[in-house]
């Protein structure tokens, strides 16, 4: 047209008549930008025209539509006439004749995400337009893209939900170890068929020219998958009470929580500086840390001459590794980024370590039931009672566990500086289909028991806390029994030097149940297959770990020979019976024994060609005969665990260890 117009299709579509060959046929309207309408016609197989296709004058039809001039001065009806078009054989028309769709191009879909970035999990889409209407037959093989990024080669697989006739989408979801600062590129020629096929919808027996050009990279569409932290906060952890007036003192714990884009495992010696006062202070990454899905838990204790009267803060970028690290848990070897902004002061977390608090406590029930939702027969519920600062327990302590209708009381089963833990095995005839609880204030002290402040043992304890809610994911049923399950598989502890466990060096793999079991090794040891380089070795099993039944311990010595420079892991379902029998105590049902892999990257690392000096891992006290008082004449006994076995020569004197008394 001569000005711009405005299409209206809600009463139908405008057309072109075609004259092909002595038939007509009609274009239909199809897109349409400024002044320039276009009409689209798809040759039928019936269709000939060796002079070529031609348009008569006055061919357009409304046909229910409108066609109206821009502007409210222009705003009429438009003038549809117009000349005819002649017929050339420069347009002839061939319709028993199937030309193998070609690609008419490659782009990149949508835009990039937070600043042209795409962060881990993003999608990158990419579409690829025939010049005509194809089909894709994935029964041997779904087609895909090849992607460059960076130096990777990675692969878009294709989206039948989101292509059309004609333009194919591909999508691929950003790994954490993807890093292109330059942008994605796709080469020429990356579109693969990878055994399926992409034919021409008119025709399966043609294949279609999967040939084309490449796209350049575009600083648009950076890619950056390493773990970065989406949120730093100082938090208060689920039901622990806040300090009065919001006001931490001696020994209390003031918690970080950084909040990463993805799952995280994490390495010791990472550290995050905290401002106390006109102190800085360094974090240290919450110890014996498994695993906090995608966050990581810092905590600072308060000292004895700390202050802060407006609030602690955390200074912009001071998040280390400082000989740790950070991983993905997806890969366990990329990095994360450690960038994160000010965490400004926060007068509800002041501090004044001249104050000795008196210990506050709260209650939580650990771990969900093997099945996630019903603790059955032989199953253990396990509580605890945690407190805000160090306590001394003496004697032993009870705590009410609401169960159906009725109470059980249970003891102390251990407890440590920070609280107490105890626990009950579900029975035949237990039964609460909303879920256990505890009410407010069930922690009780019979007689000749006492719990007090570590830091001042003239201060008792509080009893009061918070209830736990009974919740549908703590139910009982003991009157079903099932299989002990293992919940995971664990190795430690860490190398004793560089990340790497040395010929000799002793490390133990820990088989977590659901619940307690018994092993019985009259007819063989149950062991634990360990993939070390291309070698499998195992590691057999020892003991019950001293917390109970519920964790079985198996250890391994390197041996010469024994290499694996990415580190070791454990392959799914690597426990085996080995002659041995593994069952629930009470009953003849054998133990499941099916259990996710491990893969612990290149922190665990195993050269047993390598020989080192005995390190001494740890030390510990044997409880006194009292029970928590070394009395006169009472032997003060404890063990020091070294990485690897030793030979002691008393020949020249006997090994001795300090001891502090007061």
């Amino acid at each position: 047209f001569d000005d711009s117009v405005a299409v209206n299709t809600a009463g139908g579509k405008p057309q072109v008549a075609l004259t092909i060959g002595t038939a007509t046929r009609q274009a239909t309207f199809s897109a349409h930008a400024g002044k320039a309408l276009e009409f689209a016609y798809v040759v039928q197989a019936a269709d000939r025209d060796a002079d070529g296709v031609g348009i008569t004058a006055n061919a357009l039809a409304l046909n229910g539509a409108t066609i109206r001039g821009v502007g409210a001065a222009s705003a009429r009806d438009a003038d549809v006439t117009h000349p005819m078009v002649e017929a050339s054989a420069a347009r002839a028309v061939d319709g028993s004749k199937v030309r193998a769709p070609a690609v008419r191009g490659v782009a990149f879909a949508g835009t990039a995400p937070d600043g042209g970035t795409y962060h881990y999990d993003a999608e990158v889409r990419v579409e690829v337009v025939f010049d005509r209407s194809v089909v894709v037959n994935a029964a041997g093989g779904s087609p895909r893209l090849a992607l460059a990024v960076g130096a990777q080669q990675r692969h878009a697989a294709f989206v039948s939900s989101a292509s059309t006739a004609t333009t194919l989408v591909f999508a691929y979801r950003v790994q954490s170890a993807d890093v292109d600062s330059d942008g994605a590129s796709v080469g020429a020629n990356a579109l693969e068929l990878n055994g399926g096929a992409i034919k021409a919808a008119v025709d399966s027996t043609v294949s279609a020219n999967v040939t084309h050009d490449g796209l350049a990279s575009d600083l648009t569409r950076k890619v950056d998958g390493r773990p970065r932290i989406t949120s730093l906060e100082l938090y208060r952890p689920r039901r622990v009470p806040p300090p009065p007036q919001g006001v931490y003192g001696y020994q209390e714990r003031i918690w970080v929580l950084a909040r990463f884009d993805q799952k995280m495992v994490l390495g010791q010696k990472v550290l995050l500086s905290l401002e106390v006062g006109a102190d800085t202070v360094q974090l240290r990454s919450r110890a014996n840390l498994r695993e906090q899905g995608s966050a990581v838990a810092f905590y600072y204790v308060v000292t004895r001459d700390a202050v802060d009267t407006d609030g602690v803060r955390i200074p912009k970028g001071t998040l280390t590794l400082s000989g740790g690290w950070l991983r993905a848990a997806s890969d366990g070897v990329t990095n994360a980024r450690l960038e994160h902004d000010e965490v400004p002061a926060d007068s509800s977390w002041r501090v004044n370590g001249r104050l000795t608090p008196v210990p506050r406590p709260f209650a939580s029930v650990h771990d969900l039931p093997a099945n996630g939702s019903t603790y059955t027969r032989g199953e253990r519920v396990r509580l605890g009672v945690s407190y805000t600062v160090g306590v001394v327990v003496t004697g032993t302590p009870e705590l009410t566990l609401n169960l159906g209708t009725g109470t059980r009381r249970l003891a102390l089963v251990r407890s440590t500086l920070q609280g107490l833990f105890f626990e009950y095995v579900v029975q035949a005839g237990d039964m609460d289909e909303d879920g256990v609880s505890v009410s407010a204030n069930a922690l009780s002290l019979p007689s000749g028991a006492t719990i007090r402040s570590a830091a001042d043992m003239s201060i008792v304890a509080s009893l009061t806390h918070d209830s736990v809610p009974a919740s549908a994911v703590h139910k009982v049923d003991g009157s079903r029994v099932e299989a002990a399950r293992v919940r995971w598989v664990s190795i430690n502890p860490p190398p004793s030097r560089d990340s790497t466990y040395t010929r000799g060096e002793t490390f133990y793999v820990n088989a977590t149940f659901d619940r307690g079991v018994a092993v019985d090794t009259t007819g063989g040891r149950p062991r634990i297959a360990l993939e070390i380089g291309d070698s499998t070795r195992y590691a057999t099993y020892s003991h019950a770990h001293n917390f109970g039944p519920m964790f079985q311990v198996f250890n391994y010595a390197v041996q010469a020979g024994d290499v694996d420079t990415d580190g070791l892991s454990i392959p799914a379902n690597a426990l085996e019976l080995n002659g041995g029998t593994i069952t629930v105590p009470d009953d003849t049902v054998s133990a499941d024994l099916s259990h996710d892999a491990l893969t612990l990257g290149s922190a665990y690392k195993v050269d047993g060609d390598r020989s080192d000096a005995p390190h001494a891992r740890w030390m510990w006290f044997h409880a006194p005969a009292s029970g928590d008082t070394f009395l006169r004449d009472d032997r003060v006994v404890l063990t020091v665990t070294f990485d690897r076995p030793t030979a002691v020569d008393t020949v020249g004197g006997r090994p001795r260890v300090a001891l502090q008394v007061g």
